[in-house]
């Protein structure tokens, strides 16, 4: 048999090229896809798919790597959606979870994360004094589900020096967002080496589950100096059976510099101290109207207008990608009124995370300025469903302008999907089904365009489309074998489950990646550009 020679017959194949273009087997080499729907030559390895579904391999263009690694290792995930909706329910609730992490994990630092506060009857995070009364003695963080606000017990507030920073032990807006630096580190240096190897395995693991052949990784922190986590990122990134893109959420473009020779192109950003404002669920997302809830609540905008254009300038003369955070119209106005002036807009591809209240105009310049958008529409899905946290914090208008979808789509914007893990599940079905079933009324859009902002899109993001996203003779053989047919409207999308995933034309091995053989890839492994 001729080496790396493989022929993927009795499959629907969805190239991703166009929306009726599929074919039923697909010939493989070194892995590339060589040919599309031509027989095999002699001495191919065939591999028969009982007529399952093949797509591109999935990209999630926006997740926090270390963070989703660390945290669903060695943290409480504290909010689940149960038989009767989300649970816990009371603040009682999340001291149980947080008492029996503490007895399972025998540690002083006791972590919970996802906790969903308008899924609470007292709708809000425990304060100081509540932690140390569950678990005193105990160095307790907590993170709300959005990401953007935490609360402390006693020990943490003193080892991390929060001092008059925190309000009853809880941080929100820039106090949180601009400390987040401080918290990582003092967490890393608490855990130990087999909790990150095992935390990277499972994480990466997960991903494999869910069809993610791809991941740009926003990491680092502006307020951390020293940033560990990113260094161990970024040692690590290169041998990992992903694609990987970095962005580092620095501000200044020097501190990237030590990076670049393991990175495809230049590029930084993300969230830290690239958010513009925070999120709506903890009131900091930056609107021109007033919040239902607190009335004279606007939010804020975290840096003034010359301030953001400073901040794009820079790192655009130094032909940067720029990948920043707005979820509020105030603040998505003056990041791209930025961009808008940036003379390599559309080369450079600028980014524009969550983008989740635009008004109309916005939408029409961001499209026009060639912008990317990366929203997370599953989030708004799973909030109109169970959480309500939206509703609970917005007028109905501001709730209808969320999310454009369909808007952005029928007027060629780029959408790409992704889940700001660890915010949500990296699952993109569950994205799928969020831009497929939207909440807002006439946005949703179809499977396809769903699909595509995972795949195509993705890849585009990246500054990879000549390499992957689609399926295509050159391009590189990552694919998903799925058990349904995902553009059959009639196939329930909680139904379709991914069978088996491949890289370069290979099927990942069933047991997934070790940390054992993580540490062999880290110093024997071939590494590639991040």
């Amino acid at each position: 048999m001729k080496e790396g020679l493989t022929h993927i017959t009795n499959a629907r194949i969805y190239t991703m090229e166009d929306e009726t273009q599929t074919f039923s087997s697909m010939t493989l080499e070194n892995g590339r896809i060589i040919s599309l729907g031509q027989g095999p030559e002699k001495r191919a390895k065939s591999v028969d798919l009982g007529g399952r579904t093949v797509l591109p391999g999935f990209t999630d263009a926006h997740c926090h790597f270390m963070p989703s690694a660390v945290l669903n290792e060695f943290g409480a995930n504290i909010s689940r959606i149960g038989r009767h909706g989300l649970v816990p329910k009371s603040l009682s609730g999340v001291k149980e979870i947080l008492c029996r992490q503490a007895d399972l994990q025998k540690k002083k630092l006791v972590i919970g994360f996802n906790l969903v506060t308008a899924g609470l009857k007292e709708n809000r995070l425990p304060s100081q004094r509540e932690l140390d009364q569950w678990l005193p003695g105990k160095t307790v963080v907590i993170f709300d589900a959005s990401g953007h606000a935490s609360a402390y017990s006693s020990g943490a507030i003193k080892a991390l020096d929060l001092g008059h920073l925190h309000d009853q032990g809880q941080l929100t807006g820039e106090a949180h967002e601009f400390n987040m630096g401080r918290v990582n580190s003092f967490v890393m240096k608490q855990l130990n080496p087999m909790i990150f190897l095992k935390g990277i395995c499972g994480y990466v693991n997960r991903l494999h589950q869910c069809g993610i052949t791809s991941v740009h990784c926003m990491e680092g922190f502006d307020d951390d100096p020293r940033d560990v986590s990113t260094k161990i990122f970024a040692f690590l990134a290169p041998v990992l059976p992903l694609h990987v893109r970095l962005y580092c959420q620095y501000t200044n473009p020097g501190r990237v510099f030590p990076f670049l020779k393991k990175m495809a192109y230049p590029r930084l950003g993300g969230c830290g101290a690239w958010e513009m404002d925070g999120a709506v669920s903890s009131g900091t997302a930056a609107f021109f109207d007033s919040y239902k809830n607190p009335e004279d609540g606007r939010g804020k905008c975290y840096y003034s207008d010359t301030k953001i254009q400073d901040m794009v300038r820079t790192a655009d003369e130094s032909q940067f990608q720029i990948s920043a955070h707005a979820i509020g119209p105030r603040a998505i106005e003056p990041l791209l009124s930025a961009f808008e002036k940036s003379p390599g807009q559309k080369n450079l591809r600028h980014r524009i995370e969550h983008f989740e209240f635009p008004t109309p105009d916005q939408v029409k310049r961001a499209v026009e300025a060639g912008i990317v958008m990366v929203p997370q529409p599953g989030w708004t899905w799973v909030d109109h469903k169970y959480q309500n946290s939206y509703g609970f914090r917005l007028t109905s208008d501001q709730i209808q302008s969320q999310i454009p979808l369909r808007d952005i789509v029928s007027t060629g914007g780029i959408i790409c999907g992704s889940s700001d893990s660890p915010v949500q599940d990296p699952d993109p079905l569950a994205q799928i089904r969020g831009m497929c079933d939207f909440p807002v009324k006439g946005q949703s859009i179809s499977r396809y365009q769903a699909v595509k902002a995972f795949t195509v899109n993705g890849a585009f993001a990246g500054c990879e489309e000549e390499d992957r996203g689609s399926l295509c003779p050159g391009k590189r053989a990552d694919f998903m074998v799925l058990n349904k047919d995902i553009m059959d409207d009639e196939v329930d999308l909680e139904d379709i489950r991914v069978d088996r995933v491949y890289m370069d034309g290979c099927a990942l091995p069933e047991n997934g990646l070790t940390p054992l053989g993580l540490l062999a890839r880290a110093f024997w492994g071939q590494r590639k550009k991040i």
